[in-house]
């Protein structure tokens, strides 16, 4: 019997986790960020506001120390899965690293480079250097995952890891809100 009653606590408490980490910042939604640049792992530039405008997914994430068993590359599986899926719908991914919020340094740009790769990433690895965008984004856990709709207004937020489940919902319903042309 009692062993029966730390089980249900102990999923309770686990489940109580899980809810708080999915459930948005109300305080923070609907609120307009500024545009930002960053260098781009590849040579090039990301800028947040693109024309036409479309969702976005950011994902900040901690690249090093590069192992299997860290949240932020389980959630860069799930990342890559959201931009397979919704790409041709016009959704927008790139991954930020965070790295220097953790640590923090920032990880030299061979590494940024080599998680790109050995992590598959599909979509842009951004170099946040400075933990300027991460700041700006209200960044204490990762990985944080951010859904901006295309006016530039959090729709959802993650602090911590999310399952892809509610993800690929939040963006399915993000998308019908918002059609684009893909």
């Amino acid at each position: 019997m009692i062993r029966r009653r730390r089980i249900a606590i102990t999923a309770a408490a686990l489940l109580a986790i899980a809810l708080a980490n999915c459930r948005s910042h109300s305080s923070e939604e609907n609120q307009p960020l500024a545009d930002f640049t960053l260098p781009q792992t590849d040579g090039g530039t990301f800028h947040l506001h693109s024309n036409p405008p479309q969702p976005v997914l950011l994902a900040f994430l901690q690249t090093v120390p590069d192992s299997a068993d860290t949240n932020s590359r389980r959630e860069a599986v799930f990342v890559v899965s959201m931009q397979r899926q919704f790409a041709s719908g016009g959704l927008r991914v790139a991954a930020i690293d965070a790295t220097a919020l953790a640590t923090g340094a920032p990880p030299p740009h061979d590494a940024l480079v080599n998680a790109t790769a050995d992590w598959q990433l599909n979509f842009p690895l951004l170099e946040d250097s400075g933990s300027r965008v991460a700041r700006e984004f209200h960044v204490t856990a990762l990985p944080t995952i951010v859904l901006l709709a295309p006016d530039g207004r959090v729709a959802r937020r993650w602090n911590a890891f999310v399952l892809p489940a509610p993800l690929a919902d939040a963006v399915r319903q993000l998308l019908s809100a918002h059609p684009t042309n893909g």
